[in-house]
């Protein structure tokens, strides 16, 4: 069994809060961890993404840094209310809230939802037991998260003011974040909600474990975009859990461009008819760089509609995995579910694992899956050509068409980050083609 390095339990918080339920709870979830493996290639959920080198360094437990607005200004989204956690722990002085937030909302660091009477909720969602066996990163999140956003909309409330949550990392020696925000939608509620990881540029190596759980009552609509873009020096191992309630509805969309090595993993759960959820995923990746998303979508009851598309465009000798899981119940007739995985490779060494599943027990059901693995298409460089377009330039069109698919359905205020990013991504030189 391999050893878990004891640096990512942070001992100081587990032992802090003497006598409330949270230290139970941390406590609890601490030894859970020391009975449970660090996943390796015989994990059937992590045989394609290796953690060897994670394991190789050395690690501190997160601790306050200091970080001015500068090193923020590119990674805020002008006109969102705004949460930052440096590190995994909140800084109000970075953080721009209002005084007067939309009616019905409440958008505040977890620590402080926890001395009002919205304590009562932060418990119901962290203590929801998932019906599979925890992964030890989502098990170590428990014991160890410093702070989160909680984010709570009350019945019938909406407003069009995204809400941001800026996760930032930033150390001088190797470090692990533990942070974990929670999204609580009562009946009839709408809302946006954009979270983002960066880090501070250099070579500190560091992971960041950001766990984010999300309830949806009934007819309650949530518009979720996740942005991961940090540099090539860090790893990222995330999850998301949802569940939605009879006539919700859950759109998400995941984009991942930067870390050596970055995990996403989703959960979605559909427990009321009607319910709804659209899943869109883009990744892209160059040089060494490791991407794994992975995911399940679990139609509990009868009448529920899933759709999730995920793109990946790989570069050099990078490699992408994508493993998702449409699960559907004995009772779940009616169902109505489609799968898709497409991905673009531009270099020879670059590889991609794609591995969408349906398990499925009723029998009156629509349910499709699939993959596609390819390479840019010569007739279609030629066509563009013979209309006075550049080879390089031709290149840049088709990999920025086969992206924008995604990023087109992305919130707007977020889009002109997006094509910042995406869009000037791969240099177009050596491509591959057939």
């Amino acid at each position: 069994m391999t050893q878990l390095p004891k640096e990512f339990l942070n001992q100081e918080l587990i032992n802090s809060e003497s006598g409330t339920w949270l230290s139970e709870f941390r406590k609890s979830h601490a030894v859970k961890v020391s009975e449970l493996e660090f996943p390796g290639r015989a994990n059937e959920r992590w045989k394609y993404t290796p953690l060897r080198g994670v394991l190789e360094l050395t690690y501190q437990s997160a601790s306050n840094t200091q970080v001015n607005e500068d090193q923020l200004k590119a990674h805020r989204l002008e006109g969102s209310i705004e949460l930052v956690f440096i590190n995994g722990a909140f800084s109000e002085e970075l953080s721009l809230i209002p005084s007067e937030l939309p009616r019905g909302f409440s958008v505040l660091p977890v620590s402080q939802a926890l001395k009002n009477d919205l304590a009562h909720d932060v418990q119901n969602i962290l203590e929801y037991e998932v019906d599979e066996q925890e992964d030890v990163f989502e098990t170590l999140n428990k014991s160890s998260f410093r702070d989160g956003a909680f984010i709570k909309v009350a019945k019938g409330a909406y407003s069009e003011t995204p809400i941001h949550i800026l996760n930032f990392s930033s150390a001088e020696q190797s470090a692990v974040n533990f942070s974990r925000h929670l999204i609580y939608l009562e009946d009839g509620a709408l809302a946006t909600v954009i979270e983002s990881c960066v880090n501070q540029e250099g070579e500190v190596k560091h992971i960041n474990n950001v766990m984010t759980d999300i309830v949806l009552q009934e007819r309650s609509v949530l518009t979720y975009s996740r942005l991961q873009d940090e540099s090539e020096s860090s790893v990222n191992v995330s999850a998301l859990r949802a569940r939605v309630g009879a006539d919700a509805k859950f759109n998400s969309s995941v984009f991942s461009s930067g870390a050596a090595l970055s995990r996403h993993f989703m959960d979605v759960e559909l427990n009321g008819k009607h319910a709804e959820t659209d899943l869109l995923g883009l990744f892209t990746t160059k040089g060494e760089m490791h991407a794994d998303n992975r995911g399940i979508i679990r139609h509990n009851v009868p009448e529920c509609e899933s759709n999730q598309l995920y793109k990946g465009v790989l570069d050099d000798n990078s490699r992408g995995v994508f493993n998702g899981i449409v699960n559907i119940a004995r009772d779940a007739q009616l169902t109505n579910a489609s799968q898709m995985s497409r991905n673009l490779l531009l270099s020879r060494k670059a590889r991609v694992d794609a591995k969408p599943e349906l398990d499925v027990y009723a029998d009156d059901v629509k349910a499709a899956h699939g993959a596609a693995i390819g390479q840019l298409s010569d007739a279609e460089l030629f066509y563009l050509q013979t209309r006075c377009i550049s080879r390089e330039e031709a290149i840049q069109m088709l990999i920025k068409g086969f992206m924008h698919e995604i990023i087109d359905k992305a919130p707007a205020i977020l889009k002109p980050k997006l094509d910042v990013i995406f869009d000037n991504y791969f240099d177009g030189e050596d491509i591959l083609t057939c």
